[in-house]
C-alpha cells in the first residue's frame, strides 16, 4: 500500500459520500481537497472562535434521483430530476454553518440551533442538501431547517435512544418519505412525513414497550422495528404505508435466538433477507417475503473443528521485531480470547460493545463479531452457507468495513497499537488490516499507518491502557468515482491524516504468488503490507461495478433481476405512500 503525504488538521478529516473530496479543518481554515491527487479545490475561512469549538463535520448526502414533478411546498419551485448540490456543515451545537462546495457565493448560518429548551444532541443533513435536522436533548423536539428559504418546521417528541438518534429515523428509498420514531405519551408512535415538506401523511402506534429503532429496507417496501432486549425478542415488519405485516418473536424454535432480546438488525443489500442479531450472539436471517427464519449463524467458542476446510488466519507478533506483525494459518486447536481473558486489551468494558454485523456490497458475504469473542472476525458465505474465513486478532476489533462497491475487500482495525518506537517513548504505531476474497491474495495483510504522534502525547504523562488515554483515530474506505476506481482508504485523527492507495493490476509490487509464499512462511514471515510494501489486486479489474464484481467473484448469483425495475416504479411511488400490497399487484415479490 502506498500512502500520500501527511496533511495537518485540528479535527478528523472526512471524505465526501461520493468520494470526490476530503474536508480538512486546520485552525480556522476548512480545506476541500480533491481525493484523486489531494490538491486543494477550495479553501474556506472559518471564524476563529467558532473553529476552535467545532465538534462535528457533516457532508450532505449523495445526490439521489427525485420525482420529476416534485415541488417545494412553500416556494412552489420545481426540484430538478437530479440534485448536483454538494454542501458541508460545521457545528459546535450552538451555531451551524453551511457552505456550498461548488458555489463560493453561497453560505448559510443557523445561529439559534442551540436555543432552549434543550440543547441539540444531534445535527445532520436531511434527505437533500437543502435540509438540516436538529435533534434536541431529552427528546423535546426535532427542528428541520430549510436552507433554500430560511424557514423551519418543528416535530415534537422524537424518541431519544441510548445508542444515538441514527436509529430513530430513516428515509425511504426512491421516494424520500421520512419515518420518525416518537414517544408523545406512554406508547411509541411512528410518524410518516412527505418528502421535502415533512407534512404528516400518517402515523401508527407500535405495540412495543420500548422500541429501539426503525430501518427501511433498501427497496423501500418494508419498515422494521425492534424491541428493547429487556422485554424479549420482538421484531415488527410494517409495509410502507404503516400496516403490520409480520411479528417475529423467535418462538422457541430449534437454534433460534430465544428470548434474550435483539441487539440490532440489518437489511441485506440484495433485499432478500433481514438479519436479526440476538444478545445470545446468534444471527438469524429472515426471508424478506414471509419474514420467517431461514438460517441461524453462531460463532463456536473453539475453532478446531473448522480447519482445514475453513482458513483460520491468526495475527502473529514477531519476537525479534516488536513492530512487525503478520498472519499465519492456524494448524492446531485454537480457542480465541474471550472478553474475560483479554487482560492486556486496551478496550474498556468490551462486553458492553454491540459487536459487528455487516454485509458486503453483493450481499453474499457477511462479517460478524461478538462481544464475548472480541478478537475474532467470522466471514460467512451465504451461498452456499458456510464459514468462508476466520481472522483472529491480537486485540479487540474496533471497526469492520466492507468496500462500498468491491465485494471482495474488507478493512478492519483494532483498539490500541504497538507500543514503542516511532516519534518517542510511548508512541503508538497505528495498524489496519485488509482481507480479500481473492484466492490469489494470499491471506490478510497488515498495514502500518504513517500517522504522526505529537510530542506532547509521546512524552506526556502515562494515562493507562484505555482508549480514552490514547489518540483516537479512524480508517474508512473512500467511495470510488467514475474517474478513479482505485481502492483508497482515509486514515485520520484530530491532528492530521493520510490517504492509502492499493496498487492496481500491472503496477510494480508484490504479485499473488509472492504474497501467498509470504503468508505460508509461518510465524516468522513478514506481512504482505509492511511499511512501504504493496500488493497487486488482480481479482477484479478496476472500473467494474458491483454487478460485475458479483459475477467475477463466482459466488453463484443467478442474474441481476433483484435490481431491475426499481427506477421504473419510482414515479409511481413518489407521489404518495403506496398501499399495502402494491408490489403484489405489480408482480414484485
Amino acid at each position: 500500500m502506498e500512502f500520500s503525504d501527511y496533511f495537518n488538521s485540528s479535527h478528523p478529516s472526512l471524505p465526501s459520500p461520493d468520494g470526490s473530496y476530503i474536508a480538512t479543518l486546520h485552525c480556522n481554515r476548512l480545506t476541500i481537497r480533491l481525493t484523486k491527487n489531494l490538491t486543494t479545490y477550495r479553501t474556506i475561512n472559518v471564524p476563529p472562535d467558532f473553529a476552535s469549538r467545532v465538534s462535528c463535520i457533516r457532508w450532505s448526502p449523495r445526490p439521489l434521483a427525485v420525482h420529476r414533478d416534485a415541488q417545494h411546498p412553500i416556494s412552489g419551485k420545481a426540484y430538478p430530476s437530479t440534485n448536483p448540490t454538494l454542501r458541508i456543515l460545521l457545528t459546535d451545537y450552538e451555531t451551524v454553518r453551511v457552505w456550498s462546495i461548488h458555489d463560493p457565493s453561497w453560505s448559510a448560518t443557523i445561529t439559534s440551533a442551540g436555543s432552549p429548551p434543550g440543547a441539540p444532541s444531534h445535527i445532520t443533513f436531511g434527505h437533500t442538501p437543502h435540509e438540516i435536522l436538529v435533534f434536541h436533548s431529552f427528546g423535546l423536539k426535532l427542528r428541520i431547517w430549510f436552507l433554500d428559504n430560511g424557514k423551519s418546521l418543528e416535530i415534537r417528541d422524537p424518541k431519544p435512544l441510548p445508542h444515538g438518534h441514527g436509529h430513530g429515523y430513516g428515509y425511504r428509498a426512491q421516494t424520500g418519505h421520512f419515518a420518525l420514531l416518537t414517544r408523545p405519551a406512554a406508547h411509541d408512535v411512528i410518524t410518516l412525513h412527505a418528502p421535502r415538506s415533512y407534512e404528516a401523511v400518517g402515523s401508527f402506534t407500535v405495540p412495543m414497550v420500548d422500541a429501539q429503532g426503525v430501518k427501511w429496507s433498501p427497496d423501500g417496501r418494508w419498515l422494521a422495528v425492534w424491541e428493547a432486549a429487556s422485554v424479549g425478542l420482538k421484531v415488527l415488519v410494517y409495509t410502507a404505508d404503516g400496516h403490520l405485516y409480520r411479528c417475529y418473536r423467535g418462538g422457541g424454535e430449534e437454534g433460534d435466538a430465544g428470548g434474550l432480546g435483539v441487539r440490532t438488525i440489518e437489511w441485506s443489500p440484495r433485499e432478500e433477507s433481514l438479519a436479526v442479531v440476538g444478545y445470545d450472539e446468534r444471527v438469524t436471517l429472515l426471508n424478506s417475503t414471509t419474514f420467517s427464519p431461514t438460517l441461524h449463524l453462531t460463532q463456536p467458542p473453539t475453532l478446531h473443528n473448522l480447519a482445514p476446510t475453513v482458513p483460520i488466519w491468526r495475527e502473529h507478533l514477531s519476537t525479534s521485531a516488536p513492530k512487525k506483525r503478520s498472519y499465519h494459518l492456524a494448524t492446531q486447536h485454537l480457542c480465541p480470547l474471550t472478553s474475560t481473558s483479554t487482560i492486556a486489551d486496551p478496550a474498556p468494558n468490551t462486553n458492553s460493545k454491540p459487536g459487528t454485523l455487516t454485509f458486503n456490497a453483493s450481499g453474499i458475504l457477511l462479517a460478524t463479531t461478538t462481544p464475548s469473542m472480541p478478537t475474532t472476525l467470522y466471514i460467512w458465505s451465504l451461498s452456499p452457507l458456510a464459514p468462508y474465513a476466520i481472522l483472529v486478532q491480537d486485540s479487540s476489533i474496533k471497526s469492520v468495513q466492507w468496500h462500498p462497491t468491491r465485494a471482495d475487500l474488507l478493512l478492519l482495525y483494532c483498539y490500541g497499537g504497538i507500543s514503542g518506537g516511532g516519534a518517542g517513548a510511548g508512541a503508538d504505531v497505528k495498524l489496519m488490516y485488509i482481507w480479500s476474497a481473492d484466492p490469489n491474495w494470499g491471506g490478510p495483510s497488515v498495514v502500518h499507518v504513517p500517522l504522526r504522534v505529537p510530542v506532547l502525547v509521546a512524552v506526556g504523562e502515562k494515562r493507562g491502557g484505555s482508549e480514552s488515554g490514547r489518540r483516537g483515530w479512524d480508517a474508512r474506505w473512500i467511495h470510488p468515482t467514475a474517474s478513479d476506481q482505485r481502492a483508497r482508504v482515509l486514515c485520520a485523527d484530530k491532528d492530521g491524516g493520510v490517504v492509502g492507495y492499493l496498487r492496481a493490476r500491472g503496477e510494480e509490487g508484490m504479485d499473488g504468488g509472492e504474497a501467498e509464499a509470504e503468508a505460508e512462511a509461518g510465524p516468522e514471515g513478514e506481512g504482505m503490507f509492511d511499511e512501504g510494501g504493496s500488493a497487486d489486486l488482480n481479482f477484479l479489474s478496476h472500473g467494474e461495478g458491483v454487478q460485475e464484481d458479483k459475477k467475477a467473484n463466482g459466488y453463484g448469483l443467478e442474474d441481476d433481476s433483484l435490481y431491475d425495475g426499481l427506477e421504473g416504479r419510482s414515479s409511481d411511488l413518489s407521489g404518495q405512500v403506496d398501499d399495502t400490497f402494491y408490489f403484489k399487484r405489480h408482480g414484485g415479490s
